[in-house]
């Protein structure tokens, strides 16, 4: 077992010190202080439950007797752990016994104590288990704060990459343009038909249903590229490298499957309708990333306007005439620019 020797690691540390035997309580303090730690001083379990939940954020560690009068260190604990300060869950609690004792770890460990110490208090002993302490804590707000930013940046609907992705990803794209990089990428735009009268006349679970229907779709076919939901009813994806130079067939099969879905008999098993367009980056033409969106974005539009056309009835579930996403990719006609940055895009929500 590695014992710190290094006290220094007890500098700037905040400890709450729970301990009803004032010489005991004041060697501690002592030793902890001179070696960096600043100690706050509670001679009872209620008192050390007070301090921490009037300033959660004051304290790094707590040390914490498990016998003391008035309220013991175990109530204490469980109590600090169910108070429900955002501190409280991740907080170190070390229990402080006077020998190792199985039956009193568990039920130390059981009320929400990280670890103990035995007495008498050994300041290298003490700071090597602090240290451990707080770099487990540590390890786990990272780990928490690493899944924060992923579901951050996955659609909790359909799991796709968000709309802070797709700016970021925009925006990477432009710079690129505005060097004057040789760059092969086409954007694909998808638009669900007829969503918001499915959310009115038959709730949004149904509505999800048929989101979810989509994005299983767009991400089935354009699988080796980046999809993105930019909008309610909105997603996007950037085709590169095989997609790139197979977009054309990959728009064929995209139709298919939408034909294929829209001929479903209900939303739970898997009908859905999609609108969509397409477009490639022309390099001696195209500023940024937002003019090919923009050619992309009126081929959608054209390519909705036939779909509603075909549709015999207002009813948007009848099967009659409804089929087929089509193919609609933009005009490939050559025009000359300057090469400049724009970061803009069409407000997507």
């Amino acid at each position: 077992e590695i014992v710190h020797t290094n006290y220094s690691i007890l500098a700037n540390i905040n400890i709450l010190l729970a301990e009803d035997d004032e010489p005991q309580a004041m060697s501690m303090k002592r030793q902890l202080e001179n070696n960096g730690a600043s100690v706050t001083l509670a001679q009872n379990g209620r008192l050390a439950y007070e301090m921490f939940i009037a300033e959660p954020s004051s304290y790094d560690i707590i040390l914490m007797d498990i016998s003391m009068p008035i309220m013991d260190g175990i109530k204490a604990t469980a109590m600090i752990r169910s108070s429900g300060k955002s501190q409280a869950e991740n907080i170190p609690i070390i229990a402080l016994l006077n020998e190792v004792n199985q039956d009193e770890i568990d039920i130390c460990m059981n009320a929400g104590m990280n670890t103990y110490i035995t007495r008498p208090i050994i300041i290298s002993r003490a700071a090597s288990i602090i240290y451990e302490s707080l770099n487990i804590q540590s390890r786990e707000l990272q780990r928490r704060l690493s899944s924060v930013i992923r579901d951050a940046h996955r659609d909790a609907l359909t799991g796709v990459k968000t709309k802070l992705l797709y700016f970021d990803e925009i925006k990477k794209l432009n710079e690129s343009i505005a060097k004057g990089a040789k760059l092969d990428f086409a954007v694909a735009v998808f638009d669900l038909n007829n969503l918001k009268e499915i959310n009115d006349n038959f709730g949004h679970s149904e509505g999800d249903c048929f989101i979810k229907n989509a994005s299983k779709i767009i991400c089935r076919v354009f699988d080796h590229s980046p999809v993105f939901r930019i909008g309610g009813d909105e997603f996007a994806a950037i085709l590169t490298g095989n997609d790139y130079e197979n977009r054309i067939l990959l728009s064929e099969l995209f139709s298919k499957e939408v034909a294929a879905a829209e001929k479903i008999n209900s939303i739970k098993s898997g009908r859905t309708s999609i609108a969509h367009g397409m477009s490639s980056f022309r390099a001696d033409a195209d500023m940024s990333f937002n003019d090919v969106f923009n050619r992309a974005d009126k081929e959608l539009y054209k390519n909705k306007i036939r779909m509603k056309s075909r549709e015999k009835r207002p009813d948007f579930l009848k099967e009659k005439n409804g089929g087929g996403g089509g193919i609609y990719l933009a005009e490939e006609t050559r025009v000359n620019r300057s090469t400049e940055t724009s970061l803009t895009v069409r407000n997507l929500m």
